[in-house]
């Protein structure tokens, strides 16, 4: 009978110790989707008027997710300066903009934002993570290519750029067609 007892309570820790294994198993799951949902949702949102003309004009208007919430403060706090540029918005247009870049803002450890240096970086193609994924790109396929001209022209490579996703598979350089690592 006692082993009987002995053999049913490890049993009983056992199963105790799968289900709970399975249940945080389980949440980390759920946590790793609600974060993915967010980049998505985040992507699908309106984009006010003003980002896109304002933005548009010099270079693609970046996805939010591509720089943390410090980054675009910054940015949105001295757009008369904006790279040697005026870039300011109108009052109405500034509110909506910069409503749309916090709430839609990467963090650290997500995508570019990974193995950051600076933790409110203003150039995306500085970030460490940016550089790491672009370093066999030889300048005859970038800022030698006149379909390309700059390493910020995202979209004339990335098909998908404006709604961050960057995946390896929809990399097409121009003049040099689809990208293979």
């Amino acid at each position: 009978m006692m082993q009987h007892l002995y053999s049913r309570g490890r049993w009983l820790v056992a199963s105790g110790l799968l289900l709970s294994g399975m249940y945080f198993g389980i949440s980390a799951l759920s946590t790793a989707a609600t974060a993915s949902e967010k980049n998505s949702v985040a992507m699908q949102s309106p984009v006010p008027a003003g980002y896109e003309r304002a933005c548009g004009e010099c270079h693609m208007a970046y996805p939010p997710v591509l720089l943390p919430v410090k980054s675009w403060e910054r940015l949105m706090s001295q757009l008369d300066n904006h790279f040697d540029e005026n870039a300011e918005l109108l009052p109405e247009e500034h509110v909506k903009v910069d409503k749309y870049l916090i709430s839609n803002a990467g963090y650290e450890g997500q995508g570019l934002l990974q193995n950051m240096q600076e933790k409110a970086p203003l150039r995306i193609t500085l970030l460490p993570e940016y550089l790491h994924e672009h370093d066999e790109l030889k300048k005859e396929m970038t800022t030698e290519n006149p379909q390309v001209v700059s390493l910020s022209n995202c979209d004339a490579c990335h098909q998908d750029s404006v709604l961050a996703r960057f995946e390896e598979d929809m990399i097409n350089i121009p003049g040099f067609g689809p990208w293979e690592d």
